[in-house]
């Protein structure tokens, strides 16, 4: 606005420098003409910080009994995973997009293993294999990216190490033995990391509270928030606690509704999530229904998990209920949102079923599609062109969507 308001003010005074009018009036002149276009800009850039950070609540107001795929899923693209024959992905655990090159952790698959893949969907390499040697893991169940020294990072659950991998060379570079246990980790700005400590971590004195930031070396440099008698997170296949937005890190206890992010090294709560119609279960609730907890969530109809992920335009809620998969869309713009069973979302792009999120990548959701069903895919579905000469099914899709 500064350089704008130069130019404009060079403007009339060469316009009328060669009549001899006074200097105020040009500036009177100057500021009656560009007063509206002051008042624009600065709103402009209000409403787009306001857009930056969610505040207070978010709330998924409206409970809908069906809704398009096309509703959720717009501005789309596909990627088809070129299929070797030992990468073949069961489950794509945990995705990170970095530099161009797409890294899947497979927890499930026979290998447990990160594969590695460019923007095309050629097979590019395999991080990492499985093993007790040098560079290799034994149950990998965490991936993210060090954006500072471009590296991949891999966490072995079973030793309870963090592995470095070079994103060039793809070659480990280092091994740390991970001084408590966790959950969940995610990288932060300025080579930080901060970890998510689940109530059944056993550990001692301060590395019990629940978030734990170290350094990249896995030096701790403080622990926030005491230890609450959350009980473990069950069957779900909850990967990760943490999402990121705009350079800023959030996260959630499994079941609890507050959503905090870190500030210097510490936490607060931002916002609190909300859906209309459903409830988290109280501290008391789950106290007094320790034995057997994820039966009475189920029966009692609480929310059992969620994940969040969220672009510039929208936040989505992937969560549990009634041992039922909801997705919880809110409009950032419009200030509110709606949820519904995935089961009734109705399928006009053809993918079979409604995937969840797995990262971002340029302010693109990043889903799975997987192809095991190639015989139910007709020539109008979005990802018939992937797929009319497949024989038999094979590596999944990567679909990126606003």
């Amino acid at each position: 606005m500064i350089l704008f308001g130069y130019l404009s003010l060079r403007l009339d005074w060469k316009c009328f420098h060669f009549k001899k009018i006074p200097l105020w009036h040009i500036v009177k002149m100057y500021v009656m003409k560009n007063f509206l276009v002051w008042i624009l800009l600065t709103g402009c850039l209000v409403a787009c910080s306001k857009q930056a950070e969610l505040k207070d609540s978010v709330s998924f107001s409206e409970r809908r009994e069906s809704v398009r795929m096309s509703e959720i899923i717009s501005d789309y693209s596909l990627v088809k995973l070129e299929t070797k024959e030992k990468d073949l992905i069961l489950d794509a655990s945990m995705i990170r997009i970095w530099n161009d090159r797409i890294y899947i952790l497979d927890c499930f698959g026979q290998h447990k293993t990160v594969l590695v893949y460019d923007m095309n969907g050629r097979y590019v390499g395999e991080l990492g294999t499985f093993g007790q040697g040098p560079g290799e893991y034994i149950m990998p169940n965490n991936l993210l990216v060090d954006e500072q020294n471009n590296r991949i990072l891999v966490k072995d659950i079973a030793r309870n190490r963090l592995l470095y991998y070079d994103a060039e060379t793809m070659k480990c570079v280092k091994e740390v033995d991970i001084p408590f246990y966790s959950d969940c980790l995610e990288y932060l700005s300025e080579g930080k990391l901060i970890w998510y400590v689940g109530s059944g971590c056993a550990n001692e004195g301060d590395l019990q509270k629940h978030i734990q930031i170290t350094d990249m070396d896995l030096n701790v440099i403080n622990s926030c928030i005491p230890r609450l008698d959350f009980p473990k997170r069950g069957r779900y296949n909850v990967m990760t606690y943490f999402h990121s937005y705009n350079g800023q890190v959030y996260f959630h206890h499994p079941f609890s509704d507050d959503i905090y992010t870190n500030k210097a090294d510490t936490v607060v709560r931002q916002y609190t999530l909300s859906m209309n119609g459903l409830n988290f279960p109280s501290m008391e609730y789950m106290k007094d229904n320790l034995q057997d907890f994820i039966k009475h969530l189920s029966q009692d109809g609480y929310i059992q998990y969620y994940e969040i992920l969220e672009n510039d335009d929208k936040l989505l809620c992937y969560f549990g209920q009634m041992d039922k998969p909801h997705v919880g869309v809110y409009d950032k713009h419009k200030g509110k949102g709606y949820y519904v069973e995935t089961e009734k979302i109705e399928d006009d792009l053809g993918i079979l079923k409604y995937v969840r999120p797995k990262t971002m990548y340029k302010n693109r959701f990043v889903s799975v599609v997987y192809v095991e069903d190639l015989e139910e895919i007709t020539e109008s579905s979005i990802v018939y062109p992937f797929l009319k000469d497949e024989q038999e099914s094979g590596n999944p899709l990567i679909l990126l969507f606003k």
